[in-house]
Parts: C-alpha cells; structure tokens; sequence
C-alpha cells in the first residue's frame, strides 16, 4: 500500500509540473502576439508625414495608427476601408471636458467620414458641418469606437442623421465620452444590423432633434447610461430588446425624454428634469411603445431608482411615466422611483397607464 501511495504521489507531482510548463508556454504565445501586434503595427502622421488623412489611410496598413495634428483638414469622403486608429490632439481627452488644447478639425461639411470596414477607432477630433449627414456607412462596421469627439452639425434638416449606420453588421459598438451639438434632425441613425453590444456612454448630446433613432433590427445587448440629453427626444427606440438605459439625466427635453420598445430591458437611476410640452398637446417623462408602428409591444421591464419631475408646466400637462396602448403592463416591475409633482398645472398623471393589465407601483 506504501509503495502505491508512493507512485501516486510522483504521478500527481509530474501532471502539476506538465500543467506548469503548458500555462508557461501558453503565457509566452500571448506576450508574444501582442509583442509582434504592437511592433507590426506603424504610426503614420499627418501633415508631417502625408498632406492628407486620405492620403495617409491609402498607405496604411491593417492595424496602424494614423495621428492628426492639430489644425483645420478639409478632407471630404474619408473612407476607412481597413482597422485603422485615428487619432486627433485631443486623443485620449473626453470631448466634454473644457481641458482640451488646439483641435484636429474636419471641416469638409457634408459626408466627411465612412467607416468600411471592422475594428476602426476615431479619438480626439472635432468635426463642424454646416451641412447634413457627417458620418455614413452602409458597409459592415463591426467594432466601431468614436471617442473622445466634438461634433457640431447646425444643419436644419438631412434625412436620416448626422451619423448614420444605415445598413451591415455592427457588433460591438462604443460610443463615448463625445459632445454633440445638432440642429433639427438625429444624431445618431441606426438601420441595417444586427446591433449587439451597442454602447451609448458618457456622451453630452444637444439639439432639437432625436438624439437616437432606431430603424434597425432589435438591439440585444445594448446599455446607455451616464450620458446627458438636452434635446427635443433624447430616444427614439422602436426595437431595444434587452436595452438599459441606467444613469442617464435628460433635462429639458421636448415632449418626452424617450420613446422605446423593450423586452426584457431595464430604466433604472435616471433623472427626467424639465420636460417641456408639445404645443396644444401635452408631454410625458418618458414612454415605452405598445407595438405601434413595428415597435415591440413593450414587457418585462424594470423600471427602478428613477427621479421623475412631473407637472411643471403652466402651459401644457407634463405628466410622468406613460405605458402606451398594447404594453403589457402587468409584467412590468416599477418600483422605489421618485415620482415628484411639482404642482404648476392640474390633471397631470404621476403614471399614465394605457396598456393591457394593472401596473402595480407599490
């Protein structure tokens, strides 16, 4: 019995020592590729290096860095058709930040960029249009990052929105810590997909039109939170699947903060602030759609840990919370929000329900 407690021993010691060796060689393999990844990949400049960003992306290769200085570039329809970096002087700086320093402006007005292709990233740039729609792609676009960025498009109307993703694949999307500055249309226009892991971040958006619209498949994956609205309808979002919408402040905003149509999503530790009224008509906090108009029929839902101020408004009701028609409301959990009458009008609802079933707010 000795001698076998004895071999099991050396049989468990040599199996440790093999796992040793394979976790040490594995570890090796994966310096190792980041190693070469980081030295392979070339940091191309311009104007130093290229007259312009066009210029530069043509001699780039998959995986390079292409650093802007600052200055105004009049580059119009810049297409990124391979992983690309690129990056203006205030790369790294968030766009709502007042600490930036002189700006790598795109000035070429309307269609000033196209993503084409995956894993691009736009850092620290700031981009000023008079025009229309700024950033369009109907290519596959999986991975996209723009960060760090100021845009402001002062145009009164362009179909779709100043960014567009109109149609392909685009998994996997971040979108953080920029300043938008808009006129009368959508920031931000979604159509095509699928959209998993669409992430809307740490934004400041400002305008008189949507600052998300939805045309696309339903999202799955999709968070937006810590961003501040101040805009006509901060969301419209017929299909949001999961989303969560999570520490967000709309403030200001026009007829509703939100429109949106969730299965299984989640509203939770927002503020709804000084809502103005549609002429003649009325507004509310925030709404989920009840399948009008190939919107989801809204259910499953949390809604928690939201501040809400309602009814103030002299000139039109400002009620809270709305369940459109065709929501199902008896599957919907809301629950310790502060619904807050501010008393200026009379007949404003703290929560409008017109859905199917008893929303229970205890």
């Amino acid at each position: 019995m000795q001698e076998e407690s004895i071999g099991s021993s050396c049989w468990f010691i040599q199996r440790v020592d093999m796992m040793k060796k394979i976790f040490f060689f594995f570890l090796v393999g994966v310096l190792f590729f980041l190693f070469s990844s980081r030295v392979n990949s070339a940091t191309l400049n311009v104007p130093a290096d290229y007259a312009t960003i066009n210029g530069a992306i043509g001699a780039a290769s998959s995986g390079d860095v292409i650093v802007v200085a600052a200055g105004s570039y009049p580059d119009k329809y810049i297409v990124i058709n391979k992983p690309l970096t690129l990056e203006g002087a205030n790369a790294g700086i968030p766009g709502t930040s007042g600490t930036r320093g002189p700006e790598t402006i795109l000035s070429g007005g309307y269609y000033v960029m196209s993503p084409q292709a995956d894993d691009i990233v736009i850092d620290g740039f700031k981009i000023v249009s008079t025009g229309g729609r700024v950033i369009d792609t109907y290519a596959d676009a999986n991975n996209f990052h723009l960060t760090n960025t100021i845009l402001e498009n002062t145009a009164t109307y362009v179909q779709q929105g100043v960014i567009q993703f109109g149609g392909g694949s685009h998994e996997n999307m971040t979108i953080d810590f920029n300043s938008f500055v808009y006129g009368e249309i959508a920031m931000l226009y979604f159509g095509g997909g699928p959209y998993t892991n669409l992430h809307i971040n740490h934004n400041h958006f400002s305008g008189s039109g949507d600052g998300v619209f939805w045309a696309a498949q339903p999202l799955s994956g999709g968070i937006i939170e810590n961003n501040i609205f101040n805009q006509s309808v901060a969301l419209n979002i017929g299909q949001g699947g999961d989303l969560k919408i999570r520490n967000n402040n709309f403030d200001g905003c026009f007829y509703t903060a939100f429109q949106v149509g969730l299965l299984g999503g989640q509203i939770t530790n927002n503020t709804f602030q000084n809502l103005t009224p549609y002429p003649g008509y009325w507004g509310d906090a925030f709404q989920l759609w009840g399948g009008e108009w190939g919107t989801a029929a809204s259910a499953n839902v949390l809604i928690s840990n939201n501040t809400v101020y309602f009814n103030n408004s002299t000139a039109e009701l400002i009620h809270g919370p709305r369940l459109r028609s065709g929501v199902l409301s008896e599957t919907i959990t809301f629950r310790d929000n502060d619904i807050l009458d501010q008393g200026q009008g009379t007949g404003a609802w703290a929560v409008r329900n017109q859905g199917t079933g008893v929303l229970d707010v205890t």
